[in-house]
């Protein structure tokens, strides 16, 4: 979050364990869609999947959020959001695709 209203919500240490439960559950609803639903089993196909998805599952709570709050997030921060998750999701569509393809 990077609006003005920022300054209002306290400074939390991260919780490990529950980022770690996220990023798994997040690789076992990737490797699902792929494996399973759409059959997506080479690098590039699922890195421009895990692109689409990474653009979808990152701006969407975004724009929510800017939408519905006051001062919490911004539209950079929206789109910082929306590219981060882009990156980060291509490279684990990619990765997994590579696994699969291994199978």
């Amino acid at each position: 979050m990077n609006g003005t209203g920022v300054e209002t919500i306290a400074a939390n240490e991260p919780n490990l364990v529950t980022i770690i439960l996220m990023e798994v559950l997040y690789a076992t609803l990737i490797t699902r869609i792929f494996s399973k639903w759409a059959q997506i089993k080479t690098f590039i196909t699922s890195a421009k999947a895990g692109l689409i998805i990474g653009l979808f599952l990152g701006a969407l709570p975004a724009l929510k959020l800017f939408s519905t709050t006051t001062n919490l997030i911004d539209i950079s921060g929206v789109l910082t959001r929306a590219i981060t998750f882009d990156i980060c999701f291509a490279v684990a569509g990619g990765v997994i695709g590579w696994l699969l393809v291994k199978e």
